[in-house]
């Protein structure tokens, strides 16, 4: 594999962090705009580095790219199942998800996925529908946890909650004046929150 330029270097440092942090590649203006050269030279620089084999591209729309699994490795970012909405707990088992967000390679040792944020339980602990919710899985969930919780005997989708046991049943709390908290004996824990993004 041909060796990178400097320019190429940065320019996928900067692909590999923003997909991190937005789950989505940067559009040539953004790149353009970040190093401060034209939309051409951001076009030309993604082309360079995808016949490198640095990134990958499955489509002819910029936020297609991706990078290679061993490429994701040595720059500390990980793909992770990513659903539309809060996931019930069969689109979680059935692995029904919309696709892939890239997290921090931090939660590499972690099985998680991530939830783009459509309810309004947490919005006054700044949790606001359109944030992307980073939930770990096997977690054991903990007094005061902000968990994705489901309820088969509620009529409410899965949503995040403040979790309080209490000996013989559980406490969901929103962090929302608007909502009540729900007591229930058998809510289903779905995942602890470890993470939020939003973009911006």
């Amino acid at each position: 594999m041909k060796d990178l330029t400097e320019k190429q270097r940065t320019v996928l440092a900067f692909i590999a962090e923003y997909i991190a942090h937005n789950g989505r590649a940067p559009s040539y203006n953004d790149i353009a705009s970040h190093f401060g050269f034209s939309a051409k030279a951001a076009y030309d620089t993604v082309l360079a580095l995808i016949k490198k084999g640095k990134l990958e591209k499955s489509s002819r729309l910029l936020r297609s790219i991706s990078l290679p699994e061993d490429e994701r490795m040595r720059m500390g970012t990980l793909a992770v199942p990513f659903f539309s909405r809060e996931p019930s707990p069969e689109d979680i088992r059935e692995k029904r998800c919309n696709g892939f967000s890239f997290i921090e390679g931090r939660y590499a040792d972690i099985d998680c996925f991530a939830f783009r944020v459509t309810s309004s339980s947490m919005t006054d602990a700044a949790i606001i529908p359109g944030d992307t919710a980073i939930i770990a899985v096997r977690k054991p969930a903990q007094d005061g946890d902000i968990v994705l919780a489901y309820c088969p005997g509620n009529d409410r989708a899965p949503e995040l909650r403040k979790l309080r046991k209490i000996p013989g049943f559980f406490l969901l709390i929103p962090d929302n004046a608007s909502m009540g908290t729900i007591k229930t004996t058998d809510a289903e824990i779905l995942g602890v929150l470890i993470g939020i993004r939003r973009e911006i």
